[in-house]
């Protein structure tokens, strides 16, 4: 198989496995939420200055509130923890790959030279950015 620059088989397999994640999770997502917003009514469109109308207002509702109704509630609790989903999704299929390692091992020693710990011998020694043991 050939692959172009920048790119081989473990990268284009950890792309294809997290475009596959993101297909069969958006479909039933979506599906979910136009069912919901259909079932609740649909408004007509009228223009888009009645769209943009109140565009930078931002509805301050308190908690008592929307937390008697089951479907917000279960709407804004699913958004907020989907966000954080993805995120652990996106790093398990990008932060443990060969060239995320190499990265982390320059940040490591990067910050193990400026407080002046020698990565070779495992010992601090005397410097400017660091204490003498």
């Amino acid at each position: 198989m050939s692959f172009g620059q920048g790119i081989n088989r473990g990268r284009y397999f950890r792309l294809m496995a997290l475009s596959s994640i993101d297909a069969f999770g958006s479909i039933p997502l979506a599906t979910y939420v136009m069912v919901n917003r259909a079932k609740t009514g649909l408004v007509p469109w009228k223009s888009w200055a009645d769209t943009h109308r109140h565009y930078s207002h931002i509805l301050q509702i308190p908690a008592s509130v929307w937390k008697n109704e089951p479907g917000d509630v279960h709407g804004l609790e699913m958004f907020r923890w989907v966000i954080v989903a993805c995120a652990f999704v996106i790093f398990a299929f990008f932060g443990f790959g060969d060239e995320a390692y190499k990265h982390y091992h320059l940040a490591y020693t990067s910050i193990a030279r400026r407080i002046g710990y020698s990565t070779s011998s495992g010992t601090l020694h005397d410097s400017s950015h660091g204490y003498a043991i």
